[in-house]
């Protein structure tokens, strides 16, 4: 009912999901030309790069789609009495959260970065397979709950202070922009803190090494096996920082 509501508006709608193409196709474009510029950055020509991107934005997009608007937006949300409305309802209170909250406008980060997923895994000689796709898939979900997990800790952080959750999205935000490119070309030891500490190496760089078999970085094929698990593990731990913050909530009394 509540996508129903939202797509009457039609205008606004399409004026922000052309809006977005218009962004993120620049970005894209921009990417693509950079690295075409210097041939192979890092061992990776531009289609692969522009894998990363999209295994990126795809995952951002799914992930935003449902927990932007919803956890992300959650010191908007309590300022404002709204949460104290999904609380009465006979929900989960996070699933309540997210089905009256779903933001359309991730629709064209989808539209787009899968379209540009499969221009970019067609020019790297990318074998469509069924072994191939099924790990596409599974990776793509992995790196859709580390996204989902940046959402959550950072919304959720809103329970303690409403100022702390953007602050803390701002941050990672910037540090997003890593994984847009191969992590071979990085220090080492933000390799490691990318892959071990801030696992956001596992949202595109592993996953887009095993597809397309590149052994830039030592063990990335046998890491990349593991982004489901480090999705789950991460979406686990930021489902915890919710847990926590729900139970000192105390409503606004508005």
């Amino acid at each position: 009912m509540n996508l129903r509501t939202l797509i009457q508006r039609r205008g606004s709608f399409f004026l922000g999901f052309f809006g977005q193409l218009l962004v993120y196709g620049s970005e894209f474009l921009l990417t693509w030309l950079l690295v075409s510029r210097f041939s192979i950055v890092g061992g990776w020509r531009a289609p692969e790069v522009l894998l990363l991107f999209s295994l990126n934005l795809a995952s951002y997009g799914i992930a935003g789609f449902f927990f932007y608007s919803s956890v992300l937006s959650l010191g908007e949300i309590i300022n404002q009495g709204r949460l104290d409305h999904v609380l009465t309802k006979p929900l989960p209170a996070l699933l309540g959260l997210v089905a009256f909250n779903p933001n359309l406008a991730y629709v064209a980060h989808l539209s787009l970065s899968l379209t540009v997923m499969c221009i970019s895994l067609h020019a790297a000689g990318f074998a469509f397979t069924a072994a191939g796709l099924g790990f596409l898939l599974l990776a793509l979900a992995g790196a859709t709950l580390i996204q989902a997990s940046i959402f959550m800790v950072c919304g959720s952080l809103n329970f303690w202070s409403l100022q702390a959750g953007d602050a803390v999205w701002e941050m990672l935000w910037g540090v997003r922009e890593f994984v847009k490119y191969p992590l071979a070309i990085y220090p080492g030891a933000l390799q490691v803190f990318l892959t071990f500490i801030l696992p956001l190496g596992f949202i595109s760089f592993y996953p887009a090494s095993r597809l397309l078999g590149k052994t830039s970085v030592p063990f990335s094929g046998l890491l990349a096996g593991f982004a489901p698990l480090a999705g789950l593990c991460c979406f686990a731990l930021s489902y915890d920082v919710w847990r926590l913050g729900l139970r000192r909530y105390e409503s606004t009394g508005s």
